[in-house]
């Protein structure tokens, strides 16, 4: 586990300023924290491939018009973790 002081501060001045929702977590057991975290990552891959559906749908539909996808700045690594996101085709 890698720590990014800066991402610490923000955390702490989130919570500072939250106290109420800070409260609500730490009163989470770890295996609540864990279904919460993992459902949150379940909704945004799902999220996912819905829009991948309505653009490969919309593709179908528009064979005309040329699709470039602009990938952001990112290693090897992330884009092969990430390439089911921009199947848009060869």
């Amino acid at each position: 586990h890698r720590t990014d002081p800066a991402l610490e501060a923000k955390l702490d001045r989130f919570f500072t300023e939250n106290p109420k929702l800070a409260e609500h977590y730490n009163a989470m057991s770890k295996e609540e924290l864990i279904r919460k975290l993992m459902f949150a990552k379940v909704e945004r891959a799902e999220t996912v491939v819905a829009r991948n559906r309505e653009l490969e749908q919309w593709v179908k539909e528009n064979p005309g018009i040329v699709v470039k996808a602009v990938l952001p700045a990112i290693s090897p690594e992330q884009r092969h973790e990430r390439r089911h996101y921009f199947c848009l085709g060869p």
